[in-house]
């Protein structure tokens, strides 16, 4: 059976959505699960459900990363690793990351560029400050409990 593209178990919308044409999971297969968690609930927010609680979740996976002593040359050698072991390389990965930080600038995003630009150079420090933001975008707005309904 062929496989469709928004297909909700292998291939759900909120996470092959993106304009430039990555899945959510060709990102974060290779990062840490904090990093990786964190990821999937920026990348999905106001996609699916309350917005603002995929935010929220987001910054407690960043917070988790940087309590559990998590350093930008320990990600580079974990990334490294698991992008050989599935027979790609760090710089391939990076690309595919610049090419989603790319479709968010083109789209006067700032805060979601900045959010993946931290990504690609593994500075947590960098995409906790631009959920912190995008939290604070969301609030602003109003958005969060009502988006909820979109899940029901």
């Amino acid at each position: 059976m062929k496989e469709e593209l928004n297909d909700e178990v292998n291939h759900p919308d909120w996470y092959t959505a993106d304009p430039s044409g990555v899945e959510c999971i060709d990102v974060v297969s290779v990062l840490p699960n904090d990093l990786g968690c964190a990821v999937k609930y920026v990348w999905r927010h106001g996609r699916k459900w309350d917005e603002l609680q995929d935010l929220r979740k987001a910054l407690w996976y960043l917070d988790h990363a940087m309590r559990s002593g998590v350093t930008a040359s320990g990600l580079n050698a974990i990334v490294a690793t698991h992008c050989a072991l599935i027979g790609s390389s760090f710089r391939q990965w990076s690309t595919t990351v610049s090419s989603v930080e790319d479709s968010w600038d083109g789209r006067d995003d700032d805060t979601m560029s900045g959010f993946f630009d931290s990504l690609r150079f593994l500075d947590v420090e960098g995409m906790r400050y631009h959920v912190i933001l995008l939290i604070g975008e969301c609030e602003a707005k109003g958005d969060g409990d009502a988006d909820a309904a979109k899940g029901e």
